[in-house]
């Protein structure tokens, strides 16, 4: 069977088939160039390793922000170009959508993406799409709307991505208004089971009547799929979970999962980027990272840090608001 891996985000390429890399734009970009995948203006690379023990091509996502959407007020699309013996191609590409995967003809009930992360969930071979999604329609109430939101999952194929199936998630015991769950979401296989798991954050979550504190979610893949049986829920008040939750802290503005510790288990990194570490201040940023074990996420040598930590003394600079690996 062919494997298949995808590039997400314009980024990320299978570690042992390749790698893909986007280069960042600069003032004095050139305006076009024959190897620009994403048209950006500037010249992207793609590294082989054809000597890697891997029967596969890395494929290569995509993301076009400002694509107008059919039967939609939103916009946004991903195109997969599929890699193969000859190199990338674009014959028999694929174009998703990134509107809500529910929404009617009429737009109504529109759900744009606001983030992605891939992975293979379900181990067959395939990356799935993961996308966070939070309605249009809800209003905005300083940082983040006043919606629920949910994750999506289009599962990989021969045939493409959602060829065969899709599945939709709220948040663990229903959805609730101004959580954002999906707002921030990442893939990596936490339990070393083979299977990917999906960390979405929840950063507009109320916990304990406290509006804005935050939390994150853990939902385990398996063969048949992402599940919500067993998920797991972390914020500031979790026992074991450095610091306090705090209104419009945010815990979950972005999450990471990665092998952090080197013992074949991801980690997950939550960043809150409205924790306050100062006095007077109130957007400093802070991160946690919650150790992978084979039964899930555990709190036991939990850690936190902020930029006081490195001896920076930059306040309201939302430090660690962006996460990568």
């Amino acid at each position: 069977m062919r494997t298949r891996t995808l590039a997400v985000a314009l980024a990320v390429a299978s570690a042992a088939a390749g790698l893909s890399l986007t280069l960042a734009p600069t003032a004095s970009a050139a305006t076009s160039a024959t190897d620009d995948f994403n048209g950006d203006g500037v010249a992207d690379l793609v590294v082989a390793t054809p000597n890697a023990p891997v029967d596969g091509y890395t494929d290569l996502v995509v993301g076009t922000p400002g694509d107008s959407v059919p039967y939609s007020s939103s916009y946004g699309t991903v195109t997969v170009l599929w890699g193969g013996p000859s190199g990338l191609t674009g014959d028999g590409l694929q174009e998703v959508w990134l509107s809500d995967p529910g929404a009617d003809a009429t737009g109504a009930n529109e759900a744009p993406t606001v983030s992605t992360a891939a992975g293979d969930i379900d181990g067959d071979g395939y990356a799935d799409l993961v996308t966070g999604h939070v309605p249009a329609s809800a209003t905005t109430s300083g940082e983040y709307a006043d919606a629920a939101g949910f994750v999506h999952v289009r599962y990989g194929s021969a045939q493409g991505l959602g060829a065969q199936r899709t599945a939709t998630f709220e948040a663990p015991g229903g959805s609730r208004a101004g959580d954002n769950f999906g707002a921030s979401v990442a893939v990596g296989d936490v339990t070393g089971d083979g299977y990917a798991d999906v960390a979405a954050g929840a950063p507009g979550a109320t916990v304990r009547g406290v509006p804005g504190t935050g939390a994150t979610v853990l939902l385990k893949g398996s063969a048949t799929g992402l599940t919500d049986a067993g998920a797991q829920v972390f914020h500031q008040d979790t026992d074991g979970v450095p610091g306090t939750g705090e209104a419009d802290d945010w815990f979950g503005s972005a999450v990471a999962l990665t092998d952090v510790d080197g013992d074949g288990r991801a980690d997950l990194t939550v960043a809150a980027k409205g924790e306050d570490t100062a006095d007077g201040t109130a957007r400093d940023g802070a991160d946690w990272v919650l150790r992978g074990t084979a039964a899930g996420l555990t709190v036991a040598g939990a850690t936190s840090f902020g930029a006081a930590s490195f001896g920076l003394t930059y306040p309201n600079a939302e430090f660690g608001s962006v996460l990568g690996g």
